[in-house]
Protein backbone atom coordinates (compact mmCIF):
# COMPACT_ATOMS: atom_id res chain seq x y z
CA UNK A 1 0.00 0.00 0.00
CA UNK A 2 1.42 3.47 -1.19
CA UNK A 3 0.26 7.21 1.18
CA UNK A 4 1.18 10.05 -0.84
CA UNK A 5 1.35 12.82 0.68
CA UNK A 6 0.93 16.60 -0.93
CA UNK A 7 4.40 18.39 -0.91
CA UNK A 8 2.58 21.37 0.63
CA UNK A 9 1.72 19.02 4.09
CA UNK A 10 4.41 19.70 6.93
CA UNK A 11 2.53 18.03 9.46
CA UNK A 12 -0.44 15.69 9.76
CA UNK A 13 -2.40 17.77 11.93
CA UNK A 14 -4.84 16.42 14.37
CA UNK A 15 -8.06 18.29 13.03
CA UNK A 16 -7.41 17.38 9.46
CA UNK A 17 -8.36 13.40 9.26
CA UNK A 18 -7.10 13.31 5.56
CA UNK A 19 -6.63 10.21 3.79
CA UNK A 20 -3.16 9.76 4.71
CA UNK A 21 -4.38 9.78 8.53
CA UNK A 22 -7.30 7.66 8.37
CA UNK A 23 -5.28 5.59 6.24
CA UNK A 24 -2.78 5.24 8.89
CA UNK A 25 -4.55 4.61 11.67
CA UNK A 26 -6.56 2.04 9.81
CA UNK A 27 -3.14 0.23 9.07
CA UNK A 28 -2.22 0.70 12.83
CA UNK A 29 -4.90 -1.23 14.36
CA UNK A 30 -5.23 -3.91 11.46
CA UNK A 31 -1.67 -4.56 12.65
CA UNK A 32 -2.80 -6.42 15.35
CA UNK A 33 0.35 -4.81 17.26
CA UNK A 34 0.17 -3.04 20.23
CA UNK A 35 0.96 0.54 20.18
CA UNK A 36 3.70 0.06 22.71
CA UNK A 37 4.85 -2.57 20.32
CA UNK A 38 5.05 -0.04 17.55
CA UNK A 39 6.33 2.59 19.18
CA UNK A 40 9.25 0.46 19.88
CA UNK A 41 9.66 -0.71 16.62
CA UNK A 42 9.36 2.85 14.80
CA UNK A 43 12.36 4.22 17.52
CA UNK A 44 8.89 6.50 18.54
CA UNK A 45 7.78 7.54 22.38
CA UNK A 46 5.03 5.95 22.69
CA UNK A 47 3.08 8.94 24.18
CA UNK A 48 3.46 10.12 20.37
CA UNK A 49 1.84 6.64 18.99
CA UNK A 50 -0.98 6.37 21.59
CA UNK A 51 -2.00 10.13 20.99
CA UNK A 52 -2.22 10.18 17.37
CA UNK A 53 -4.39 6.80 17.68
CA UNK A 54 -6.17 8.94 20.13
CA UNK A 55 -6.79 12.07 17.79
CA UNK A 56 -5.19 13.62 20.56
CA UNK A 57 -2.41 14.93 18.71
CA UNK A 58 -0.67 14.98 14.76
CA UNK A 59 2.38 13.75 13.63
CA UNK A 60 5.36 14.95 12.16
CA UNK A 61 6.28 13.44 9.03
CA UNK A 62 9.39 12.16 10.31
CA UNK A 63 7.04 10.61 12.46
CA UNK A 64 4.70 9.23 10.00
CA UNK A 65 7.54 7.71 7.89
CA UNK A 66 8.69 5.55 11.09
CA UNK A 67 5.43 4.13 11.32
CA UNK A 68 4.39 3.38 8.11
CA UNK A 69 8.24 1.56 7.65
CA UNK A 70 7.28 -0.34 10.25
CA UNK A 71 3.92 -1.11 9.02
CA UNK A 72 5.12 -2.03 5.41
CA UNK A 73 3.70 1.13 4.04
CA UNK A 74 5.20 3.53 1.42
CA UNK A 75 4.47 7.58 2.53
CA UNK A 76 6.32 9.51 -0.91
CA UNK A 77 6.18 12.91 -2.06
CA UNK A 78 3.64 13.64 -4.82
CA UNK A 79 3.28 16.78 -6.28
CA UNK A 80 -0.12 17.81 -7.29
CA UNK A 81 -1.22 20.09 -10.26
CA UNK A 82 -2.18 23.39 -10.31
CA UNK A 83 -4.94 24.98 -11.21
CA UNK A 84 -4.28 28.47 -12.97
CA UNK A 85 -6.08 30.94 -11.45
Amino acid sequence: MTLCCNCDIVTMMKTSESGIVAELKRAIAESGRTRLALAKAAGLPYAVVHMFVAGKRGLSLDSAAALCDVLGLELRRVRRKRKDG
